[in-house]
């Protein structure tokens, strides 16, 4: 091998990590919301911790019925 072609290699080498590195990069930047989104819902709800599911279940099943009964109705 010739010295250009080691350099060549090794540029291309190090550009693919550099690559490899931007992509892994952008992945752990877009699933960062969801901890984040997680944590945000248990400080908010810390007042309610001990009926947190229970909480959330009547949320849901009120917002279902609004959105399937009520609403409707309303025209």
């Amino acid at each position: 091998m010739t010295l250009l072609t080691t350099e060549e290699m090794l540029e291309s080498s190090v550009s693919d990590k550099i690559k490899h590195s931007k992509t892994e990069m952008r992945y752990k930047k877009k699933s960062l919301w969801k901890p984040i989104a997680k944590n945000e819902i248990r400080i908010r709800t810390s007042g309610v911790r001990n009926h947190r599911i229970l909480f959330f279940a009547a949320l849901y099943s009120l917002l279902l019925l609004w959105a399937f009964i009520v609403a409707p109705l309303l025209e």
